[in-house]
């Protein structure tokens, strides 16, 4: 099936401007920090689900806020290790079909996916990356 051919159905609690106009279908690797292997659904949380209380300034913050948040290199998770000294790092391929993502990640190489309905994550981000 080509990209173009998908028909995306958005959780009814996404707001109109989610995802962005300008996001992409799901593709390429991405790593994720997890609390246990294998991981589930309830690892892959909305960024607002996990901190419902982050103060949220600007549009795309606020976009953002409504999906999950990834990584397109593992050295960009062992930079915030930090912040999660217990959780494993699993990584893995997105397909279209798991929702749409940031056209571009950050320059700390993060990016976000915006699932769609019946959206499962954890099935194709789930093999772990051992770290020292």
């Amino acid at each position: 099936m080509d990209d173009t051919e998908i028909t995306y159905e958005w959780p009814d609690n996404y707001p109109e401007e989610v995802p962005p106009e300008d996001s992409i279908p799901a593709k390429g690797i991405a790593y994720r920090f997890v609390k246990k292997i294998p991981p589930d659904e309830n690892d892959f949380l909305m960024s607002r689900e996990e901190v419902p209380d982050r103060n949220l300034e600007t549009e795309i913050d606020i976009a953002r806020s409504y999906g999950v948040s990834l990584f397109t290199k593992p050295e960009a998770l062992e930079k915030k290790r930090r912040y999660h000294p217990l959780s494993k790092i699993v990584f893995g391929t997105l397909v279209p079909e798991l929702g749409k993502m940031s056209k571009k990640p950050s320059r700390r190489k993060h990016f976000t996916l915006w699932k769609c309905c019946n959206s499962k994550p954890h099935l194709h981000i789930n093999k772990e990356l051992k770290t020292k």
